[in-house]
Protein backbone atom coordinates (compact mmCIF):
# COMPACT_ATOMS: atom_id res chain seq x y z
CA UNK A 1 0.00 0.00 0.00
CA UNK A 2 1.16 3.49 -0.88
CA UNK A 3 2.72 5.26 2.18
CA UNK A 4 -0.22 7.94 1.38
CA UNK A 5 -2.94 5.53 1.71
CA UNK A 6 -1.60 4.13 5.11
CA UNK A 7 -3.28 6.54 7.39
CA UNK A 8 -6.37 6.21 5.62
CA UNK A 9 -6.38 2.70 5.98
CA UNK A 10 -5.64 3.02 9.61
CA UNK A 11 -8.58 5.58 9.82
CA UNK A 12 -11.09 3.19 8.13
CA UNK A 13 -10.66 0.95 10.98
CA UNK A 14 -10.57 3.00 13.25
CA UNK A 15 -14.11 4.07 11.80
CA UNK A 16 -15.40 1.02 11.69
CA UNK A 17 -14.65 0.26 15.30
CA UNK A 18 -16.03 3.18 16.62
CA UNK A 19 -19.11 2.52 14.53
CA UNK A 20 -19.22 -0.91 16.05
CA UNK A 21 -19.13 -0.17 19.63
CA UNK A 22 -21.80 2.66 19.28
CA UNK A 23 -24.38 0.20 17.57
CA UNK A 24 -23.43 -2.29 20.38
CA UNK A 25 -23.67 0.49 23.28
CA UNK A 26 -27.11 0.94 21.36
CA UNK A 27 -28.64 -2.24 21.36
CA UNK A 28 -27.49 -2.24 25.03
CA UNK A 29 -29.05 0.85 26.17
CA UNK A 30 -32.01 0.53 23.46
CA UNK A 31 -34.53 2.66 26.14
CA UNK A 32 -32.11 4.27 28.89
CA UNK A 33 -31.33 7.20 26.70
CA UNK A 34 -28.91 8.97 29.38
CA UNK A 35 -26.72 5.85 29.29
CA UNK A 36 -26.58 5.82 25.90
CA UNK A 37 -25.72 9.56 25.43
CA UNK A 38 -23.26 8.84 28.00
CA UNK A 39 -21.57 6.05 26.19
CA UNK A 40 -21.27 7.67 23.35
CA UNK A 41 -19.58 10.44 24.89
CA UNK A 42 -17.24 8.93 26.67
CA UNK A 43 -16.04 6.74 23.42
CA UNK A 44 -15.85 9.56 21.35
CA UNK A 45 -13.96 11.36 23.95
CA UNK A 46 -11.59 8.57 24.22
CA UNK A 47 -11.08 8.24 20.34
CA UNK A 48 -10.28 11.97 20.09
CA UNK A 49 -7.14 11.41 22.81
CA UNK A 50 -5.98 8.75 20.69
CA UNK A 51 -6.64 10.61 17.59
CA UNK A 52 -2.59 10.86 17.01
CA UNK A 53 -1.45 7.77 18.12
CA UNK A 54 1.30 5.38 16.44
CA UNK A 55 0.72 2.77 14.41
CA UNK A 56 1.62 0.47 16.46
CA UNK A 57 -0.94 1.56 19.18
CA UNK A 58 -3.87 2.68 17.01
CA UNK A 59 -4.07 -1.21 15.51
CA UNK A 60 -4.23 -2.29 19.56
CA UNK A 61 -6.72 0.41 20.05
CA UNK A 62 -8.78 -0.75 17.33
CA UNK A 63 -8.25 -3.98 18.32
CA UNK A 64 -9.55 -3.27 21.62
CA UNK A 65 -12.63 -1.06 20.63
CA UNK A 66 -13.48 -4.84 18.77
CA UNK A 67 -13.16 -6.52 21.89
CA UNK A 68 -15.31 -4.24 24.20
CA UNK A 69 -17.85 -4.28 21.47
CA UNK A 70 -17.86 -7.93 21.40
CA UNK A 71 -17.86 -8.13 25.15
CA UNK A 72 -21.04 -5.39 24.92
CA UNK A 73 -22.73 -7.52 23.11
CA UNK A 74 -22.41 -10.77 24.92
CA UNK A 75 -21.34 -10.10 28.64
CA UNK A 76 -23.77 -7.37 29.85
CA UNK A 77 -27.59 -6.88 29.76
CA UNK A 78 -29.74 -3.77 30.38
CA UNK A 79 -32.56 -4.53 33.73
CA UNK A 80 -35.44 -2.50 33.29
CA UNK A 81 -37.39 -1.21 36.61
CA UNK A 82 -41.02 -3.71 36.55
CA UNK A 83 -43.66 -0.78 37.14
CA UNK A 84 -45.94 -3.20 39.45
CA UNK A 85 -43.34 -4.88 41.27
CA UNK A 86 -40.55 -2.13 41.77
CA UNK A 87 -38.30 -4.82 40.98
CA UNK A 88 -35.24 -4.65 38.51
CA UNK A 89 -35.77 -7.35 35.08
CA UNK A 90 -32.90 -8.82 33.17
CA UNK A 91 -34.36 -10.20 29.55
CA UNK A 92 -31.72 -12.27 28.25
CA UNK A 93 -31.36 -11.90 24.78
CA UNK A 94 -29.79 -15.08 22.82
CA UNK A 95 -26.30 -13.77 22.33
CA UNK A 96 -26.60 -13.70 26.42
CA UNK A 97 -27.40 -17.76 26.85
CA UNK A 98 -24.79 -20.15 26.55
CA UNK A 99 -24.94 -22.94 24.20
CA UNK A 100 -22.72 -25.19 25.66
CA UNK A 101 -22.61 -28.49 27.79
CA UNK A 102 -19.09 -27.45 29.93
CA UNK A 103 -19.16 -24.74 32.01
CA UNK A 104 -16.89 -21.91 31.10
CA UNK A 105 -12.93 -22.52 32.58
CA UNK A 106 -12.58 -20.19 35.41
CA UNK A 107 -10.65 -17.02 34.35
CA UNK A 108 -8.13 -16.07 36.52
CA UNK A 109 -9.11 -12.20 37.97
CA UNK A 110 -5.61 -11.88 39.71
CA UNK A 111 -2.78 -13.82 37.72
Amino acid sequence: MPPLLRPLRRLSAASRAYRELLVAQRNLFASDVDARALARAQTREHFLENAAATRELAEQLVSDAHASAAFLRRNVGQTVRDQTSGNFVLVPKPEHLSRETAPPPPSDVNP
